[in-house]
């Protein structure tokens, strides 16, 4: 704030930290320059919000006067819980703001001048516009899936956490051209480093309002590509290995794993220092979690899983073998089999851990068990070593 906009402040009896000025006086009088009214009316909008404001606006008459400001306010609000001082003229989507009026205006004139100033700031501020996003996302998100017109002003400004950092839809189209989410925290979770590693672009759209958000992008642009996936539709694109000499060591790991319900299969994925993933689907993840407690179950989920498990359909998850892991190919040389038995327990393991999945106290002590058989077979085999 400029030392000359405080002096004339207070020389027309505008304390501003009592607050007895009147916006007229401040819009109807003469400054020494643009930066010096802009200075002024910031000020008046500290007195009335209790800090500085985000930004304003001036509003105008069809004469092109002022008659009142938009104050943009500084901190979060949601939609039904405004600020206001004229709450009956307001737009809905103007829960951000904070208006100050001298004079009449029509609401359509506010709202459209509302309208104005964001795609103004989009344009030219860029930046700006996106700290006007980031402060107040969900109330803004909630307000574009009501309103159309909204929704393709905002849209391609929105940040969506994925799978290559957070970027704006518009960042992200420009890398793929098209749109693919994952709407649960867990399921992207067990294919997040995978796809990371491949320099995928999945997007993370648990978040308040997101998947919602994109399965309305798919309805207002049809002509975009946009697919919902989950972690096994995601695994399901990976390159397959396929081979007949793969086959007796695939039926050999599938009986291994068999009590862990899980099916075994090759892929060629990145990274090579992850030997295997696992992937399950939701059915999947409140089965295991069925199996240790049939209490607190929801009625759905009881009866979803009771009624697989008396059809003998009982959710399995799938674990991918990754072809190109140093691992997975020791693995397949080795002659040992209550070396291999044991090594493809710690990989399923290691697959639960990297992929966040809920892991079973009995699963905890066969980690402590195996890691602590490999520890010793690691030492009987240096011992070997020194002997020859």
């Amino acid at each position: 704030m400029s030392p000359s906009c405080l002096e004339f402040l207070y020389a027309v009896g505008m304390d501003p930290s009592q607050g007895q000025h009147e916006l007229s006086t401040l819009l109807f009088r003469e400054y020494l320059s643009t930066q010096h009214r802009k200075d002024a009316l910031m000020l008046y909008g500290e007195h009335l919000l209790g800090m500085l404001p985000f930004d304003h606006f001036e509003l105008k008459n069809a004469m092109n006067e002022a008659t009142g400001v938009v104050y943009l306010l500084p901190y979060s609000m949601y939609p039904g819980s405004r600020v206001l001082h004229a709450p009956a003229l307001l737009p809905e989507y103007s829960f951000f703001t904070h208006i100050v009026l001298c004079d009449a205006i029509e609401p359509q004139s506010i709202e459209k001048q509302i309208w104005t100033y964001l795609h103004h700031l989009s344009q030219q501020e860029p930046e700006r516009f996106q700290e006007l996003l980031q402060l107040h996302d969900t109330g803004l998100k909630t307000l574009a899936l009501e309103n159309e017109d909204l929704f393709r002003l905002l849209v391609h400004h929105f940040v969506f956490e994925t799978t290559q950092g957070n970027l704006t839809l518009e960042e992200y189209l420009r890398h793929t051209g098209y749109v693919r989410f994952i709407p649960h925290a867990d399921q992207y979770a067990q294919i997040h480093r995978i796809a990371a590693s491949q320099g995928q672009f999945i997007i993370q759209a648990s978040y308040s309002r997101d998947a919602e958000l994109l399965t309305a992008y798919a309805r207002l642009y049809p002509d975009s590509s946009v697919e919902l996936m989950d972690a096994v539709g995601y695994a399901s694109h990976l390159e397959k290995i396929e081979h007949p000499s793969l086959e007796p060591f695939q039926e050999m790991a599938q009986q291994v794993l068999e009590h862990f319900q899980v099916q075994v299969d090759f892929r060629r994925f990145r990274p090579e220092t992850v030997p295997a993933l696992l992937v399950a689907s939701e059915v999947y993840k409140h089965h295991r979690h069925f199996q240790k407690t049939q209490t607190h179950q929801s009625a759905l989920w009881t009866d979803v899983i009771e009624q697989l498990i008396e059809q003998d359909q009982t959710p399995m998850a799938r674990l991918y073998l990754n072809f190109d892991s140093p691992v997975v190919q020791q693995l397949l040389q080795l002659q040992d089999i209550a070396v291999v038995e044991e090594t493809l327990k710690m990989i399923f393991l290691d697959a639960l851990l990297l992929g966040k999945h809920p892991i079973t106290p009995e699963e905890l002590s066969l980690l402590s068990e195996g890691l602590g058989k490999l520890m010793q077979w690691g030492m009987q085999a240096s011992r070997y070593r020194n002997l020859n």
